[in-house]
């Protein structure tokens, strides 16, 4: 039996890129509806903003807000992290291939 991997490569970049097609796709209707929202999300905002600004706000309101502050924090945190880790492993993958011997 041969390499498996080049024997259905061809199947394989077709596969992904199909997915990859139909990924992209469904992310252009999203926008084309957030267009559409435009509106509801005005008045979404003037309402929380009023609510904010009142005067008013209940613990689990400040509680909320201070989680989407984390939460502005957190994600590109953890973004950058696994990016980082992957690099890493990729590194660690490709440097597992080669047996590396010192020049004196």
């Amino acid at each position: 039996m041969g390499n498996l991997w080049s024997e259905t490569e061809q199947i394989w970049e077709g596969v992904f890129s199909g997915i990859a097609s139909v990924l992209i796709f469904i992310m252009g209707i999203a926008f084309l509806k957030m267009d559409r929202s435009r509106i509801k999300w005005r008045y979404k905002l003037a309402v929380a903003f009023e609510k904010s600004h009142s005067g008013s706000l209940k613990d689990g309101d400040e509680a909320e807000s201070q989680g989407g502050k984390w939460a502005l924090f957190m994600l590109p945190f953890v973004t950058v992290l696994r990016e980082g880790l992957e690099a890493v492993v990729f590194v660690g993958g490709v440097s597992a291939a080669f047996i590396f011997k010192a020049r004196y």
